[in-house]
C-alpha cells in the first residue's frame, strides 16, 4: 500500500497540471485554444490562417477598403465558427478558403469596419461586419 501512495504522489508532483481550454487570451479577450495552431498547411504572412488563397497575399490585402474608415492601419481578424470550411469575401473580393473553426488575420490594412461574407459548402451565406484591431506594438 505505501508503494502505491508513493507512486501516486510522485506522479502528481512530476506530471504537469492540466490547463484550462480557454487560458489563451488575445488583447484581453478569452479565446479557446486553436486546434489548428501550428498547422503548416495554413497560410502565413500578411494573410495568415487560410487553407487556400485565391491570389497573392499582398495584392489581395491591398485591394481591401473598409466600409467605415477608422484612423491608421490595423489587423483584420476573421473567424469561421462552423464545422465546415467557408469561402471568405471581404468587401466583394473573394480571398480564399478558411477551414472549419478557423481563425485568420489580415495584417496592415486600413483601420475600420469591413463587410465580410462567409459561404459554406451547403450554399448558406452569412454577411457579417468585421472590425479591425490594433496591431501588436502599433
Amino acid at each position: 500500500m505505501p508503494s502505491r501512495l508513493a507512486g501516486a504522489l510522485a506522479a502528481a508532483l512530476l506530471l504537469p497540471a492540466p490547463g484550462r481550454a480557454d487560458e489563451v487570451t488575445d488583447r484581453g479577450t478569452h479565446l479557446q485554444r486553436d486546434p489548428y495552431e501550428g498547422n503548416t498547411a495554413l497560410t502565413t504572412g500578411r494573410i495568415a490562417g487560410f487553407r487556400t488563397l485565391y491570389g497573392a497575399p499582398d495584392a489581395l490585402a491591398a485591394a481591401l477598403v473598409p466600409e467605415k474608415a477608422g484612423v491608421g492601419r490595423a489587423d483584420l481578424p476573421l473567424v469561421n465558427d462552423r464545422s465546415a470550411w467557408a469561402e471568405v469575401s471581404v468587401g466583394g473580393h473573394v480571398l480564399g478558403v478558411l477551414g472549419p473553426h478557423g481563425k485568420a488575420t489580415i495584417t496592415d490594412v486600413p483601420a475600420g469596419d469591413y463587410a465580410v461574407t462567409l459561404t459554406w459548402p451547403t450554399g448558406y451565406t452569412l454577411p457579417v461586419t468585421a472590425t479591425t484591431v490594433s496591431s501588436p506594438g502599433g
